[in-house]
């Protein structure tokens, strides 16, 4: 039993991360928007940028295991 909580907290953490990590994502996206060409270009470039970090994240993660 002790065991399932441990799993379970670490399961939440990781699910509350993810929570938070996207809703980030959503605030910059609301903060960048004006209506204009300008805000469509800040929008465009932080999805790449949100992009590229949480690629080079997860492959770091992965290669990080594979050791």
């Amino acid at each position: 039993m002790k065991q399932f909580i441990i799993e379970w907290c670490i399961v939440m953490a990781m699910a509350l991360a993810i929570v938070v990590y996207i809703g980030i994502f959503f605030l910059v996206c609301l903060l960048l928007d004006d209506g204009t060409t300008k805000g469509a270009i800040y929008i465009f470039l932080w999805v790449v940028f949100y992009a590229v970090t949480t690629v080079a994240s997860y492959v770091r993660y992965h290669n990080r295991k594979r050791k």
